[in-house]
Formats: C-alpha cells, sequence, structure tokens
C-alpha cells in the first residue's frame, strides 16, 4: 500500500499527439483573441458564463416541473375492442 502513495521520482509525460492538440488550440484560441482588449475579453467571459447559467437553470425547471417532450407526442389510446369469432 505505501509503495502505491509514494511519490514517482519522475514527472509524468503526456503523448505526443496531446501536446500537439494543446499546442494547436492555443495558437487558434490566441490567433482569435488578438486583437480584442482586456475589457472586450471580459465582457465576452461574463456574456458566455451568463447564457450557460441560464441554460443550466432553464434545464433543471424543465426536469423538475416534469416536463417531457415525448409525453405531449403520445395520445391517449383507444379503448381495445374485443372480437367476436364465429362458433
Amino acid at each position: 500500500m505505501k509503495t502505491m502513495l509514494k511519490r514517482s521520482s519522475s514527472p509524468y509525460k503526456y503523448p505526443k499527439y496531446y501536446l500537439k492538440a494543446q499546442q494547436v488550440w492555443a495558437d487558434k484560441m490566441s490567433g482569435i483573441t488578438d486583437g480584442l482588449s482586456k475589457n472586450k475579453l471580459i465582457c465576452i467571459l461574463s456574456l458566455f458564463v451568463l447564457l450557460t447559467s441560464v441554460y443550466l437553470i432553464w434545464n433543471l425547471y424543465r426536469s423538475f416541473n416534469g416536463y417531457n417532450p415525448r409525453a405531449e407526442k403520445i395520445r391517449e389510446c383507444s379503448k381495445i375492442k374485443s372480437i367476436k369469432l364465429k362458433e
């Protein structure tokens, strides 16, 4: 058990494809945000947080109030009629 909790002497090495994907993502995002000021970035971040929180609250409200979109499409079934067979 102690060997599992012992710290490793060498740091974790991420796979090359992960590091490449991380670098590509960082380059793309820095290219998009290069021309924006700090105030614009804060406004965009605030708008993103506001929209995602409204979406989360809306989903929670719908789930706790029993909203089911499939239930609206289901109609009430008619009564089953018995078939009279000739004897």
